[in-house]
């Protein structure tokens, strides 16, 4: 397994933990940005035992070789191969890592994705939310006091910015009916850290700290067949926000 986007790979593990209980042999590589993140991921698996561990890859899903240590961490020429990327795909600017990672596969290997999800349209207003009750709801001090958490981290003053939340149709290559996202404004200049690289921010200057694509699961399964995938299993979640795709690379 190749966890993309890995985090603390809290999904991944149940999905292993699944995988050895049927005495499947498991090995698992993670690629994420955050090298602490990835140590995270490294001991939790690492305590989880009967799984062995390739060496993480350090690497920024936006670049075009994000994939390179990974195309080296398949050591069983017969070995099925399952990449997975949760909660990675609705902030995106590109399907570029998507296709990256479609033409890694073998045919058979599996690819696992999640989508945020939003009303399929004309249907009644139950969950998944309208795009009017997205945008209220990440407007909200809820909302706020978390996107706020973002901006401390990398050294941003919240008061020092003007907030704009939206929810709206926005064009774009990965069939996403509508985007929603959270921008500042900087009202001076202002210094940030971002993995560990500095950059200066002009007065006035506007910043995307956060962006959610939003899918039914037509606009996902369209997706799914344009990347060249069979989509062998949907799954949504509970609350009706996140929907999960098991897709394959036919023979």
């Amino acid at each position: 397994m190749i966890a993309i986007g890995a985090g603390v790979a809290e999904k991944e593990f149940r999905l292993v933990k699944a995988l050895v209980s049927k005495q499947a042999t498991c090995s698992v590589m993670f690629v994420d940005i955050s090298t602490d993140l990835l140590n995270q991921a490294q001991a939790t698996f690492a305590a989880g035992g009967n799984v062995s561990l390739r060496a993480p890859a350090s690497a920024d899903i936006a670049s075009s070789d994000f994939l390179i240590d990974a195309s080296r961490a398949k050591t069983n020429a017969n070995a099925l191969q399952i990449f997975t990327l949760f909660g990675v795909l609705p902030g995106l600017v590109s399907n570029a890592p998507l296709t990256a990672i479609a033409n890694a596969l073998n045919p058979g290997d599996l690819f696992l994705l999640s989508f945020n999800l939003i009303q399929e349209p004309g249907t009644p207003s139950s969950a998944p939310p309208s795009l009017e009750r997205l945008a209220t709801f990440y407007d909200s001090p809820a909302a706020r006091a978390w996107l706020q958490e973002i901006l401390h981290e990398v050294g941003l003053d919240p008061a020092t910015a003007n907030w704009r939340v939206s929810a709206e149709p926005r064009p774009n290559d990965l069939n996403a009916l509508a985007t929603v996202t959270a921008q500042i404004t900087t009202q001076a200049p202002t210094q940030i850290t971002w993995h560990a690289k500095q950059a200066s921010l002009p007065a006035r200057h506007h910043v995307e700290v956060f962006r959610s694509h939003r899918h039914t699961s037509k606009s996902a399964a369209d997706l799914v067949q344009a990347l060249g995938l069979e989509l062998v299993d949907w799954q949504v979640s509970p609350s009706g926000e996140e929907g999960v795709a098991l897709t394959r690379l036919p023979a």
